[in-house]
């Protein structure tokens, strides 16, 4: 399967994201590391995507899904695209208070932030709400996050619509497996 940067999909030469708009929109300082990082890749679905196939009833489910190796239990959902990011910043007084950017989601209750002042720029710090939503520094930087990242098969949707991995098949222009008869 799939790791690390492997995963990423590079932002188009024509896809110039202008950081220091948002930082001054925003009033935020947006730390060097993750400046490179999302000038660098495409975030949100278009950069990092679980694969779905469309089953039986013409639903889809996910074949696949991210966790972060360091920590399994941490199952990440995608990037939240960096101008999103921000405009729900305020959303969450964990957030806004301590000046964490909500750059991605978990699987379960909790969010990836990025740290921006106090000492934690660049951190990337893991917040559950599960567990009286405690902050945990899981990575030094976007890059260690990332390189820690590992796509894994989501065997409960395989086995739950009985999907022959060898009947999979994309059209040209889909983003979408297909199962053959």
């Amino acid at each position: 399967m799939k790791q690390g940067l492997a995963l990423l999909t590079s932002r188009s030469i024509d896809d110039e994201l202008d950081i220091e708009s948002l930082e001054k929109e925003y009033q935020i300082q947006i730390p060097p590391i993750f400046r490179i990082f999302s000038a660098s890749y495409a975030l949100q679905e278009e950069g990092l995507y679980a694969d779905r196939v469309m089953v039986g009833n013409g639903s889809e489910v996910f074949l696949n899904y991210f966790v972060y190796e360091p920590n399994p239990d941490i199952m990440f959902a995608g990037f939240n695209d960096l101008k999103f990011a921000l405009s729900i910043m305020e959303d969450d007084e964990i957030w806004e208070n301590n000046g964490y950017i909500p750059i991605g989601a978990c699987g379960f209750n909790g969010a990836i932030l990025l740290g921006t002042k106090n000492g934690e720029e660049d951190k990337i710090i893991l917040l559950d709400y599960d567990d009286d939503s405690s902050l945990t520094v899981i990575a030094y930087d976007i890059f260690q996050f990332v390189r820690g990242l590992q796509l894994v098969l989501e065997t409960d949707n395989i086995k739950t619509h009985q999907i022959d991995l060898k009947k999979l098949y994309k059209k040209w222009d889909e983003t979408i497996w297909r199962i053959a008869e």
